[in-house]
């Protein structure tokens, strides 16, 4: 039912959504709620907030599934650039070789 209320709030377009969503994607224990908040806060306009959000998610999360979601949505044909710094520090911590993968596709193709 949690998971279903974070997906629910893609649809509530207010601050206070977005900060419950924020608030699931920090302290949230049971993976598919995460997955859902984390899917939902995609779904919104990226704002400096939700782009911090999700690298402050990046630093801290130990699940790589949850990780690689956040990779794949910041190597959307250079959509982002301000994640380059972010993306290049998460080169130096202990990551999985498919989020490394992500990582170098994005900061040295040839659309970025």
């Amino acid at each position: 039912i949690r998971s279903e209320a974070a997906f629910a709030l893609r649809n509530m377009n207010d601050e206070d959504s977005e900060n419950m969503l924020k608030k699931l994607l920090k302290d949230e224990k049971d993976s598919l709620v995460k997955k859902s908040a984390l899917e939902s806060l995609m779904q919104r306009k990226m704002t400096t907030g939700i782009i911090k959000t999700l690298e402050n998610t990046l630093k801290t999360e130990k699940s790589s599934r949850i990780r690689t979601i956040i990779l794949t949505h910041f190597s959307k044909d250079n959509v982002y650039p301000e994640v380059k710094p972010i993306l290049k520090d998460m080169l130096k911590k202990n990551i999985s070789q498919k989020e490394k993968v992500l990582i170098y596709r994005r900061l040295y193709s040839s659309k970025s």
